[in-house]
């Protein structure tokens, strides 16, 4: 008979992203880390990490459909974070930066989504059809300590972004702090 408590780890991204399932039956867990704080989130079935697309971007980590390749992708969830920065100045820095690529692009708030654990995200659409990269983008913002966690949906058409929205709401839904402090080594 199978041991129900079996564990599966699996490292990923820059910096390190660990998938953990406490039993068989239950799906992955990713622990992504700040500089000083960690939170869980669910890998959605179907999803995986790629954890050298990952490390080439400078995300902490980057999940994608499996049997694809983060450049065929029809869209992509990035995990990174603003480091001792408030929720309204890390908002701010994504506006001007997607606004000096674009000044025509729509940008629009959505409504807030709470998380299981209570998390409150912030979340902000940006849709151009200009951009060849990152063209179309829902970028989740929530406080975490003294840094603030930044979850986004990428897609390169409007079609993929609007169908890539389910899995990036239940993602969000399943945020928790990981109650785990980091140490900064001498």
């Amino acid at each position: 008979m199978p041991n129900k408590r079996l564990q599966r780890l699996a490292l990923a991204g820059c910096g390190l992203a660990l998938c953990v399932s406490a039993f068989a039956t239950e799906p992955l867990s990713i622990l992504g880390y700040t500089q000083s704080e960690s939170f869980w989130v669910e890998l959605p079935k179907g999803w995986r990490c790629d954890a050298d697309a990952a490390k080439s971007s400078g995300a902490m980590f980057i999940l994608l459909p499996e049997g694809v390749t983060f450049d065929s992708a029809p869209s992509v969830i990035v995990a990174s974070a603003y480091e001792d920065s408030a929720l309204d100045e890390a908002m701010s820095r994504d506006r001007a930066s997607f606004l000096s690529q674009d000044a025509d692009i729509r940008i629009s708030d959505r409504e807030s989504i709470v998380a299981k654990s209570g998390a409150r995200f912030s979340v902000r659409d940006f849709l151009s059809h200009r951009l060849t990269q990152q063209g179309y983008e829902s970028v989740a913002y929530t406080k975490l300590g003294t840094s603030v966690v930044v979850l986004t949906l990428s897609a390169q058409t409007e079609a993929q972004f609007r169908s890539g929205q389910k899995v990036f709401r239940a993602v969000l839904g399943t945020f928790t702090d990981a109650k785990l402090k980091v140490a900064k080594l001498p």
